[in-house]
This record gives C-alpha cells, structure tokens and sequence, in this order.
C-alpha cells in the first residue's frame, strides 16, 4: 500500500474452497490486511476409506491460526455474525456456495469475487475446463463486485492469459490462481481507494461454463480430432476423458496431440515406429495418443500401453 492510500488497516473476511483458492489467501495473510475470518465448505468424504477430509483452505486456515467457519447454509446466525464483523470488503474465490443477496451488501465496499474467465465469458462452475474444451487461445481473471444473479456483477479488474496448445486443466488452473496471489493485494487496495470502476458486462456476449457431466468425458471417435485433443486437456488429469477398448475396459487418455492423417473412427492406425504414442482415426484428421491410464493400473506412456496389449489393425480398437 502507498502513502497516498486514503483507507488503511482494511477488514476483509476470505470465502474459499479447494486448493485453486489457497495461493490467494496467503497471498491476503502477507499484506496488510486484518483478515476477521475464513469461510469453507465442510470437509467431504474422499480416498478408498471414504473418511472426511477438509478442503484446502480449511488446512491453510488452521496451520496459520485463521478463525474458520464452516456454514452449512446462511441462516440468521451466520448474517449476524458477518454484520457484526464490520467488514470493509469480502473476498470470495471459488468458494462453492451462493450467497444470499443479504450478505452481499454487509460489506462497506461490497462483495468481490475472482472468477477465473473473462466475464462475460464463462460465466458459472468449471470456467476453466469449458474454456480448453471450447478452443480458446485466450482466457484470465475478472475481479467481480457480486450482485445477486449467477457473475453478473460489474468487473473492476481482468487479466488476460494466453492458453497454449499443450495446456491441460491442471497447468491452466495454477497458472491462474498463480496470477490471482500476485495481483490481489493491489486490486483490493486500488479499488477501495478509487482506483478502480466498476465495468457493466455486456449480458448479449455472456457465455456459461456449467458443471462437467460425466457423459461429456467419454471420447466420441466421430467428433474431429482438434476437439478430441481440447477435451483431453481439458479434463486432464481429472476426470480425464476416456474410452472403451475393443476388450470392454475403460481406458483414459491424459494426453494427445492432433496428426493430419487420414484413418477410420476408432482405428489405431498401423505404425510400427509407435514413436511417442500409437495413432486413433477420429472424424476429421487423428490424434496422437501420448499417455493413458489404463482400468485398475497407473499412469503411463501411451507407447507402453500399446506394447502390452494385442491390437488387432483391421478391427476397431476403441468405441
């Protein structure tokens, strides 16, 4: 914060849920900030014994002493507290629960949420994957002061990123939340010293990132090679995208890039060189398969996966 900051000692509370969210709250945690509270969703049950596990920013709160509330919904208790916190400005990245319109206008500056798309684009539950999926050369951050109605607030900040061709979900989500840490701190001071105003979004361009189906992760061969290898970044490395082999097992494909050569839907096309990972036919062009995770086994080289198992050319491989 400079010296011609009119407003110091900011009181802020931080409303977040998975490890996307954790980078910005220690980010918060190393400015000057007096952080009043943190609110997460309540640990679910997760791994093989199905036990409860907190997310990550409970652990990141509790390691560093955070005051952490857990609602289950907003009733009267949990208003209440938020209006007695007397709050300058309340944070909300990636947090997993709407907000009633009632606490949205406790805060003295408002609500702010980081919505990882450039609003109006994308707006709702998997911004990112949506974004991969569809092709996009570019994606970024929007600094939103929330309204009621699904991020259709005015933005006061973007940040633009250019989305690679390699890139999967996972490179994309740190790369973003990365730039989310590096620039909260400066976003919340300019805008409460009236450096910052609020943008109206242009609802007509408005775009929706709804929650990935688990339909959607299955491979259709059919579909052109260029959107195969969207969705597989996309979805890597979880859910992952897949398929089923010519044996009935589920196969999923983590990786792959696009070949302009010419072969039947679901054929693995006959190379001997194999080279970094075996050919699919698609309906337009083929994809290179370049890591998979086979049913009940690890991670591994597409090329290896290929050596293990009997691949018949002239029959379809995958469906």
């Amino acid at each position: 914060m400079n010296k011609s900051d009119k407003i110091n000692n900011i009181k802020i509370a931080f409303m977040g849920t998975p490890d996307f969210s954790v980078p910005v709250l220690e980010s918060l945690t190393k400015g000057n900030f007096d952080i009043s509270c943190v609110f997460t969703q309540k640990g679910k049950p997760a791994g093989r014994g199905m036990k409860n596990s907190d997310s990550a920013v409970f652990n990141y709160a509790s390691e560093n002493n955070l005051y952490i509330r857990t609602p289950e919904k907003f009733n009267k208790e949990e208003i209440d507290f938020i209006s007695d916190q007397k709050l300058d400005v309340l944070l909300v990245v990636a947090y997993g629960m709407i907000l009633p319109e009632e606490v949205l206008k406790l805060p003295r500056y408002g609500c702010i949420n980081i919505h990882a798309s450039l609003l109006p684009f994308w707006r709702g539950a998997a911004p990112i994957q949506r974004s991969i999926i569809a092709g996009d050369n570019v994606t970024g951050l929007s600094y939103m002061v929330m309204e009621k109605g699904l991020d259709v607030g005015p933005v006061i900040k973007r940040q633009e990123i250019k989305i690679n061709s390699e890139d999967n979900f996972l490179m994309l989500h740190n790369a973003l939340s990365n730039l989310a840490a590096d620039s909260v701190n400066n976003v919340i001071n300019d805008y409460l010293n009236g450096r910052l105003k609020k943008e109206d979004q242009d609802n007509s361009k408005a775009s929706y990132a709804n929650k990935i189906k688990k339909e959607e992760a299955r491979i259709n061969w059919n579909n052109s090679a260029q959107f195969i290898k969207n969705l597989v970044n996309g979805l890597s490395p979880s859910p992952c995208a897949w398929t089923m082999t010519h044996e009935g097992k589920r196969l999923k494909i983590l990786k792959a890039k696009v070949e302009e050569i010419s072969e039947k839907a679901g054929f693995i096309i006959n190379d001997d060189s194999i080279r970094d990972g075996f050919i699919v036919g698609c309906g337009t062009d083929s994809v290179r398969v370049l890591r998979v995770k086979p049913e009940g086994k690890k991670e591994m080289n597409a090329k290896d996966y290929l050596r293990g198992n009997k691949i018949i050319f002239s029959e379809r491989a995958f469906e």
